[in-house]
């Protein structure tokens, strides 16, 4: 395999600029996102004992409810109770069977960064984590898979946190799934290491758990569900804050709006209050209005004194939204790090402000690696056309117009014509002037209608050019068809259950290989 960076196109301009440390945007980070800046994350890092303390409790207790876990997972989360270890964090939706590809990708690059950083600074340890998003209540957008070029769907009745969702019924979406690509799923080892831990596991949030430590736990990775009360109980100063002062809220705002004048398109709208109220089947948003809170879409209503009783006595029942949720997971984690995509990392960078009022310090932030898979022979062909492996990215109509415009278009220009034509006109109204003593006024007109019939000729004889390219534009249509499927972009698409085969015999180890945080990019991997 042969592994080739594509940079363009592939951020947003927000990550872009950030990356390549626009003054404009350095109030907005703690670090660069260097090597260099991630040791100096790591010099400054504080993280009580008793944090730490809490920390290696509650992920020890978890870990023992999913049953063994591997060795080198298990001795991570010990040394999470030194005061020189820290973690590199990664988070994601707990998807079905893990979803689409960039899931994957995620854990492989935050175990990756943590051995290029182990290499730099052997005076300390490094601890990859997934943070598990539990909390999330969006079942639409984790409850299927996309498989052999079709959308498999759970259907199961669900509301409410989705780490707490039963999996007592997800027999019968496998059983749909094996009648429809039974011969294809036997052969899968890593199908029937996801099915084992959906259906071996009592909900989603063990489910997911449970499978990233069976494919990853070898190489270190430590899983966290922070739905838990003794992390909310360490946080409920913060919640409070939240709840009394609302104090995230103008200081989101106040960063949306520096992002808005500089002319970047902020992702979060924050909300005055930025918590959900959790119980069992029920995750829905506070509000402060006429004096009181209380929980949308139910009949729950709170004064001061029955929300402090409330938050005092059940922390865990305060859920952090989007805006809020990175500040929590700062809270509760030694993290000097977050490995996220384009568009979660641009949304990151609103939040500085808060952190610094919260007293928590900001990560740096790193973009997760991006892989694109295409055989060898094709990404030799494409080249030969005369494209650059960034042109990957564009639509195959418009690649198939650029190679024809480029290799058939100058035999087809008439701008030698138009210029020959134009002579004329401008001789004859010359000669017009000189014997009639004044311009003739339809000159003009006649020459711009003229050359306007020319351009469209033009342009007519590049459209039954390219449609006579019908090899070019099959070859251009079935490459960017593997890259994007289903018109997107295969990691955002795909299951890792397809790319067993590709990936060999251990593809957690070949997709850490493969990985570079470090080296921003899409990773185009040729065969």
């Amino acid at each position: 395999m042969e592994k080739h960076i594509i940079s363009g196109n592939y951020f947003p301009n927000l990550l872009s600029h950030y990356l390549a440390g626009h003054a404009s945007l350095q109030n907005l980070y703690a670090y660069a996102s260097t090597l260099a800046g991630l040791g100096d994350a790591a010099q400054n890092r504080f993280f009580s004992d008793s944090s730490r303390q809490t920390l290696v409790q509650v992920l020890e207790n978890q870990s023992k409810t999913l049953g063994k876990i591997p060795a080198q997972a298990k001795a991570n989360i010990s040394a999470l109770s030194s005061s020189n270890t820290f973690t590199v964090t990664t988070g994601h939706q707990i998807c079905l069977l893990t979803g689409p590809l960039y899931f994957v990708y995620k854990i492989a690059s935050v175990i990756k960064l943590c051995r290029q950083l182990s290499a730099a600074y052997p005076q300390y340890n490094f601890v990859p984590v997934y943070w598990a998003a539990t909390e999330d209540h969006d079942f639409e957008e984790i409850r299927s898979v996309f498989l052999n070029g079709k959308t498999h769907t759970w259907q199961t009745q669900a509301s409410g946190a989705t780490g707490e969702i039963s999996t007592q019924d997800i027999q019968q979406f496998f059983a749909e799934l094996e009648a429809e690509h039974g011969e294809k799923l036997s052969f899968s080892s890593i199908y029937q290491t996801l099915k084992n831990a959906w259906i071996s596991q009592p909900n989603l949030s063990a489910a997911i758990r449970r499978a990233v430590y069976d494919l990853f736990g070898a190489q270190g990775i430590v899983c966290i569900d922070a739905n838990e009360a003794a992390f909310k109980k360490d946080f409920s100063g913060l919640l409070h804050k939240e709840l009394f002062d609302q104090f995230s809220y103008p200081l989101l705002n106040q960063t949306a709006e520096l992002l808005r004048n500089l002319g970047y398109k902020t992702q979060i709208e924050p909300r005055p209050i930025n918590l959900f109220y959790l119980r069992p089947g029920l995750r829905e948003r506070i509000v402060f209005e006429n004096g009181s809170w209380s929980v949308l879409n139910t009949d729950i209503r709170f004064n001061k004194t029955e929300l402090e009783s409330e938050l005092s006595e059940h922390p865990e029942r305060f859920s952090p939204n989007v805006a809020l949720r990175p500040l929590y997971q700062e809270f509760i984690l030694p993290n000097i790090a977050y490995l996220g995509g384009p568009a979660e990392l641009s949304y990151w960078l609103q939040f500085k402000e808060m952190f610094s009022a919260a007293g928590v310090t900001f990560p740096v932030l790193i973009p997760r690696d991006g892989f694109a898979f295409l055989p060898q022979q094709d990404f030799k062909r494409f080249l030969s056309l005369g494209f650059s492996p960034e042109q990957l990215l564009a639509a195959a109509e418009q690649n198939l117009k650029v190679y024809v415009q480029s290799n058939i278009g100058a035999a087809l220009h008439t701008e030698a014509e138009i210029q020959a034509i134009n002579q004329v006109f401008a001789d004859l109204k010359n000669r017009y002037a000189a014997q009639l003593g004044q311009a003739l006024p339809a000159f003009a007109a006649s020459e711009k209608k003229i050359s306007n019939e020319l351009h469209k000729l033009h342009k007519k004889a590049l459209r039954m050019a390219a449609r006579k390219e019908t090899e070019t534009a099959s070859f251009l249509q079935s490459v960017h068809s593997r890259l994007f499927p289903g018109g997107t972009l295969s990691e955002r698409k795909e299951s890792i259950i397809e790319y067993a085969g590709l990936l060999g015999s251990s593809p957690a180890e070949m997709l850490i290989e493969l990985a570079d945080p470090l080296q921003p990019g899409l990773k185009l991997i040729t065969y």
